[in-house]
């Protein structure tokens, strides 16, 4: 039998773990990702770019690092924004020097030449060659970019739209064996 004492303080106690498990659970998964953009030839290029990634619901902080092939840092709720819709935020950004800017990924699937992998990996990107082109940059290492077809969203629908990494992920969980995905990163840049 309880105290008093011991029933409030177990109350306060289960109160404080259903609050915590709450907010931890409301609050969105951030994840961060490296886009590759071409064509940013000067400082007001990256402004531009900046600004447009910047626009996007979702999108919680970009980082532009201004290069030859600018890198910029975007961390984004996965849940509210696809990486296509930013993607496409890129190709939206005012070009400057009568070119459109256009933002890419680079993923490396290390298992990519293991095991019948490669042809079940590359029937992923197939299904997917509505909203992505999927350029193999080394074979023996699964290295890849992935450049974004044009998306056109669709005002009526509410949240993500396009390609995202949920939809690689499935993908590729599909090929591994006893249901885990098989491994897969994206360069960070740096």
């Amino acid at each position: 039998m309880r105290t008093p004492l011991a029933s409030y303080i177990f109350f306060c106690l289960a109160t404080a773990s259903s609050i915590a498990g709450e907010t931890s659970a409301s609050k969105p998964q951030q994840k961060t990702l490296t886009f590759f953009v071409s064509v940013t030839e000067c400082p007001s290029c990256a402004y531009m770019v900046g600004s447009s990634i910047n626009a996007v619901k979702g999108v919680s902080d970009v980082d532009v690092h201004q290069g030859t092939e600018s890198q910029v840092f975007v961390t984004f709720d996965p849940k509210a924004v696809t990486v296509h819709q930013i993607a496409q935020s890129v190709a939206d950004a005012i070009g400057l020097h009568g070119k459109p800017y256009e933002a890419a990924l680079k993923l490396r699937i290390p298992d990519y030449m293991k095991q019948g992998n490669a042809a079940r990996v590359d029937a992923v990107f197939a299904k997917n060659k509505q909203w992505i082109d999927v350029e193999t940059v080394d074979r023996p290492t699964g290295e890849f970019i992935i450049r974004f077809r044009p998306l056109k969203l669709d005002a009526a629908k509410k949240g993500p739209q396009g390609w995202d990494l949920a939809t690689l992920e499935a993908g590729l969980r599909e090929i591994a064996d006893r249901g885990t995905v098989l491994e897969f990163e994206f360069d960070q840049g740096g």
